[in-house]
């Protein structure tokens, strides 16, 4: 080799060194200079795009008790049009409704409150989750809270704090929603028909004045290690309320795992399906280790089939290994539900001092009634393994099963009982006739 060419292969080594060095040392030139917001700017695309951490604070002044919502929503936008996940320090913040992107991801750190300021609208939501993709909120559980001004909603339901509307694959983790005008947490449709692929874990929902949790329209829905406490304040005031509103709405496999309802002024768990007819999609809803207590109506509420008037959609739904204790009227009921529907059973529920208000029928503890002006058989319904329990002298017996409409029962089991005390009469009814027992095919 000549000595010009061995001088053009060494230039080009030194250059090709200089680049690399070049190239390492550029980010962390830009790290130590500016804002965060100009530094992302700046970086090669492909590292703005790897879900780098970017601060609130890069967006604008915060926490200092002006409205914050301006600067939120020009963080949630940035961080997510650049794949960064934007990270809230602790602070009080207050805000006006506030709407998540697509492939918004946040963290909210231990000591972070979130303040709805005063004139929310009567059909506005605190947090807004509506047909988008790819959210994920993350907060520190007890210690990342979103709350309302309930004292000020004298009127109306909607008020939500959480909405997610027409989303897919949402992951809520760690965060509080309370006092708000409507529900805690609301999960349906919008554009698209239903929600899908979401995840709540790790979260409270406390003194909202319509429900803790309204799902009205959901697929792949998970609930898992979540509280709903003391709803008040306008109808139905139940813990968790399962209620499509027509029948299109979509509930298909749906998992509540680990959870509990406590002190609500309805039913801890309800499940009205009434809306949903045999035109649906068949429904599938598990329920799994969810504890009921001290709510002032029922543990477990179910109903289906508009009382009877139309077929009832099909479908399955479990609940197993799930416990009442000191809910004011049954500790689960099954109400107007046809057999010609989904099936529903409950699966080793333990009820404990149901019927606190000495109000249900026959005094019982669980119970399947109806009404008259049904026109299909009453049933599908099961209770196995239930085990009952009266300390407070609430019961007179273990269970009622009784149809004011005379059209005829199909599909029934209240048996295999385990422990049964504490009822003055050691049997159940049928019919208002003593019976240890009911199987019917």
């Amino acid at each position: 080799m000549g000595d010009t060419s061995h001088r053009l292969m060494l230039q080009r080594k030194i250059f090709c060194s200089r680049m690399r060095l070049t190239i390492l040392w550029l980010p962390l030139s830009l790290l130590l200079a500016g804002s965060a917001s100009a530094q992302l700017d700046t970086l090669p695309k492909s590292i703005a795009n790897s879900n780098a951490m970017v601060a609130l604070g890069s967006f604008g002044a915060a926490g200092q008790g002006a409205d914050d919502t301006a600067v939120f929503q020009a963080a949630f936008n940035g961080a997510a049009a650049k794949g960064q996940t934007l990270s809230v320090p602790a602070g009080l913040y207050n805000i006006r409704p506030l709407y998540f992107p697509a492939n918004s991801s946040v963290v909210f750190s231990a000591g972070v409150i979130v303040q709805a300021l005063p004139g929310i609208g009567q059909y506005e939501h605190l947090l807004n989750i509506e047909d988008v993709q790819n959210v994920s909120l993350t907060g520190t559980p007890g210690q990342t809270v979103f709350r309302m001004n309930k004292a000020e909603y004298t009127s109306g339901e909607y008020r939500h704090c959480l909405a997610i509307q027409g989303a897919t694959n949402v992951t809520v983790s760690g965060i509080q929603c309370n006092n708000s005008g409507g529900d805690g947490l609301h999960i349906s449709g919008s554009v698209q028909p239903y929600s899908s692929a979401v995840k709540i874990l790790n979260s409270g929902f406390d003194n909202n004045r319509r429900q803790g949790m309204s799902l009205i329209s959901g697929k792949d829905i998970l609930v898992s290690d979540c509280t709903f406490t003391n709803s008040n304040g306008t109808l139905p005031s139940d813990g968790i309320d399962i209620e499509p509103n027509g029948v299109t709405d979509v509930l298909q496999n749906i998992d509540i795992e680990s959870s509990s309802v406590t002190g609500n002024d309805g039913d801890g768990l309800a499940m009205s399906i009434v809306q949903m007819n045999a035109t649906s999609a068949p429904i599938s809803i598990k329920v799994a280790n969810l504890q009921s207590a001290r709510n002032k109506k029922s543990g477990f509420f179910a109903q289906d089939g508009q009382e009877g008037r139309y077929p009832a959609v099909a479908g399955t739904i479990l609940i197993s290994n799930s416990s009442s204790t000191l809910d004011g009227t049954y500790g689960a009921v099954a109400s107007f539900w046809d057999s010609n529907g989904a099936s529903l059973t409950f699966q080793n529920l333990t009820v404990t001092n149901a019927n606190s208000s000495r109000s249900t029928i026959d005094n019982a503890a669980i119970a399947v009634k109806r009404g008259g002006g049904a026109i299909h058989p009453m049933g599908n319904v099961h209770f196995l393994g239930t085990s009952i329990t009266d300390t407070a002298s609430y019961l007179d017996v273990y269970f009622t099963v009784y149809d004011w409409s005379k059209i005829g029962i199909s599909q029934l089991q209240l048996m295999n009982f385990g422990a049964l005390s504490g009822a003055r009469a050691a049997t159940g009814l049928f019919n208002g006739s003593p019976a240890p027992s009911v199987n019917i095919n």
